[in-house]
């Protein structure tokens, strides 16, 4: 048996366990029955320890909202294992922090963000613990350009870059690490809590 595959296999079987029913706290509008299902694919990704590293190598940093879905893109290969899953989504900024490279973006500019899962048929394939941005919530997001995709921006670290702006009502600092919106791991969970407070704190103002 491939390995590869079989081991995808195991990832998406746990994958289901875990994470049926799950859904961001912010979306409590949404019955938990019709939450969609998180299948995590497993990935190398550029990791970032803390947030003066993450800080330092964006090229764009924004605070805007996802207004949008461009393209929805799901592949899988013939045995029904996905082998592509993103979605390029639709960002209105409501303000530009960083911009090193002078793309001479402005207040209320859209930019085209490509997103690493996709949702297929209630069911969310997610690149490393991925998890799609919620329409019309604001975002800090992190950004370099695409090298493929003219005119389209990657969130840095794939979920390392993109930080939930909470609500008056809600903080990343209090014991609810939902709002952080990550799929994965406890112990990567508990860092990204670290660095989105940074960002925050440096950034929300």
């Amino acid at each position: 048996m491939n390995t590869k595959k079989t081991q995808i296999s195991i990832l998406v079987l746990i994958s289901i366990l875990l994470f049926t029913g799950c859904t961001s706290s912010k979306s409590s509008n949404v019955p938990i029955n019709d939450a969609p299902k998180y299948i995590i694919a497993d990935a190398k990704v550029i990791s970032y320890e803390d947030f003066d590293e993450i800080d330092s190598s964006a090229e764009l940093i924004i605070k805007g909202k996802k207004t949008s879905e461009k393209e929805v893109i799901t592949q899988k290969d013939e045995e029904g294992y996905p082998t592509d899953n993103r979605t390029i989504s639709v960002i209105k900024i409501e303000e530009v922090l960083k911009d090193t490279n002078q793309y001479n973006l402005n207040n209320g500019d859209d930019i085209i963000v490509q997103e690493n899962a996709a949702l297929d048929n209630n069911v969310v394939y997610s690149t490393a613990g991925y998890q799609l941005m919620n329409k019309d919530e604001e975002y800090l997001l992190f950004l370099s350009p695409n090298l493929t995709q003219p005119k389209v921006f990657n969130i840095k670290g794939v979920y390392h870059g993109k930080i939930p702006i909470p609500s008056n009502e809600k903080s990343l600092l209090n014991e609810d690490i939902d709002n952080i919106e990550y799929k994965g791991d406890q112990d990567e969970l508990l860092k990204l809590k670290n660095i989105f407070s940074e960002a925050l704190e440096k950034y929300n103002k």
